[in-house]
């Protein structure tokens, strides 16, 4: 996942939504540590690699689409075993 670095206005602007969204995602860890990077307390994100794990995207899955807690289309496994034990 390469691609350059970009401030959080960037990132916000892709998703719509606030700036403070991108941060507290980030500091929730719905954004992972591998898809940016700090200096003091400059951040910069890869934007690229930040799409591509807030929609699920991954070769070779079995998945239906479904629209995602940030609004975004992802893809999701979906276990049906649980199902069973509940009849």
């Amino acid at each position: 996942m390469s691609g350059p670095y970009v401030p959080v206005q960037e990132v916000a602007k892709h998703f719509n939504v606030h700036e403070q969204s991108i941060r507290l995602w980030r500091d929730n860890g719905h954004i992972p540590r591998n898809t940016y990077i700090q200096a003091g307390s400059t951040y910069r994100y890869n934007l690229e690699a930040i799409i591509q794990h807030l929609t699920g995207q991954r070769a070779n899955a079995q998945s239906d689409e479904v629209v995602g807690v940030f609004g975004v289309e992802t893809s999701v496994d979906i276990d049906t075993s649980l199902d069973e034990d509940a009849q």
